[in-house]
């Protein structure tokens, strides 16, 4: 599937209003335990998970060209970010990574909460 826009279906739109975070933030929301963070990728109506070293997931998020707050289906398997690596075209190409789900709305509500005061 290509992605149009950057929008898939498991990507969030809050009220029309993409969340997009920085590499920092998203560090700071991550899942680890004992150093190490779940992702998994989708492809072919398939989902494909796998183990990550936390120092390799913050490096990917580092270098990534943009992350965002995942959508519904995502963040019910408790995987709360969307990484867009360098040069992604495809819905194959993200990476849904682990979070702490706690954290990630505390974060998603500091982005709703200043939208708001800006209006």
């Amino acid at each position: 599937m290509l992605l149009k826009n950057g929008i898939v279906g498991m990507v969030a739109i809050v009220d029309e209003q993409r969340i997009f975070i920085t590499a920092d933030e998203a560090i700071s929301v991550l899942y680890d335990v004992d150093g190490v963070g779940h992702t998994f990728k989708s492809s072919g109506g398939m989902i494909f998970g796998a183990d990550w070293e936390i120092t390799e997931i913050e490096k990917e998020l580092r270098e990534a060209d943009k992350i965002e707050i995942s959508g519904d289906m995502a963040r019910g398997m408790r995987h709360g970010i969307c990484v867009f690596p360098k040069g992604a075209k495809y819905l194959k190409d993200l990476i849904f990574v682990e979070t702490n789900e706690d954290k990630l709305k505390a974060l998603e509500e500091s982005y709703l909460n200043t939208s708001e005061d800006i209006a």
